[in-house]
């Protein structure tokens, strides 16, 4: 039947359910692996109710190379939030009743052990299906529809993990790889970037915090590097550049094979410190 439109619906859904459904809503065949959301469609077409679609979803917040159990996530069911933080501290496993209390701020886990003990064993049995593949390295895709294809630090895989703008205002000291999957042979332009292109800042150039955001790193100014050298690595072949105080990027060409690749690019300043470049975009040319 037609899909209806114009009401709510109430179920517990996640953006892991956006590719069964569209696959359904596409008549779209799969020979891959089983996905792990759920088809909406019944939910959209009202051929199933809200409240015939239990289940229990598992969110994480890691922003690490090698995940850690236990940090920062939510075990959620249609009545229940479970949560524990730990980003600024140990942290307190926190128990919610969902619709009672949906802004999260009466921890009810005390009055109902049962209910905590049940929600970590769900959270256990989902980590023991997502861990067997915490050593698979998902390489960027690059060279194919998408083109240029931009990545960033926060995607750099290295000791000390991934980054967002508290470290690139400031210009941490770090450095990492990114591991590439070059769909197509041919040359390559890649340019390295210390801001991102839209603000069209040089590399060695500040820029001004955003005063009208609300978020705490907007307002940490951008601070200026002296740069003098970039230089990049992927696989066996490594190319350098001097860096005026005006340029923009440092670009590089390389003719690159199809297979996965591992990149790597550095940012040397006028006392011999090196940062990786924090903002990279690769563009196939032919």
């Amino acid at each position: 039947g037609e899909i209806a439109g114009g009401y709510d619906i109430n179920a517990l859904t996640a953006h892991l359910d956006l590719l069964p459904t569209l696959k359904t809503l596409c008549g779209l065949e799969s020979n891959g692996p089983e996905l792990d959301g759920q088809d909406l469609t019944p939910l959209l077409k009202k051929q199933k109710a809200d409240h015939e679609t239990p289940r229990v979803l598992c969110v994480h917040n890691q922003q690490r190379d090698n995940p850690q159990k236990g940090k920062d996530y939510e075990v959620i069911t249609p009545e229940w939030r479970l949560a524990q933080t730990t980003e600024w501290g140990p942290g307190k496993l926190e128990l919610f009743k969902a619709k009672e209390d949906p802004g999260q701020e009466n921890d009810v886990s005390e009055k109902y052990p049962e209910v905590v003990e049940q929600l970590l064993a769900e959270y256990d049995q989902w980590w023991n299906h997502i861990s067997n593949r915490f050593d698979d390295v998902s390489p960027i895709f690059v060279g194919g529809e998408q083109n240029p294809v931009p990545i960033t630090c926060h995607a750099w895989h290295g000791e000390k993990g991934l980054y967002n703008q508290w470290h690139v205002r400031p210009g941490l000291v770090d450095n990492g790889y990114w591991p590439i999957n070059v769909v197509k042979a041919g040359a390559y332009e890649i340019r390295l970037h210390r801001w991102p292109e839209e603000t069209s800042a040089s590399i060695c150039a500040p820029i001004p915090p955003r005063k009208n955001k609300p978020f705490v790193d907007d307002f940490v100014p951008g601070e200026a590097i002296p740069v003098r050298t970039a230089k990049i690595k992927i696989g066996e072949s490594e190319q350098t550049c001097p860096v005026a105080e005006t340029d923009i990027c440092a670009k590089f060409t390389f003719q690159l094979e199809p297979g996965i690749h591992r990149l790597q690019t550095w940012f040397i300043d006028e006392n011999g410190t090196e940062r990786g470049a924090y903002y990279v975009y690769i563009t196939r040319l032919d």
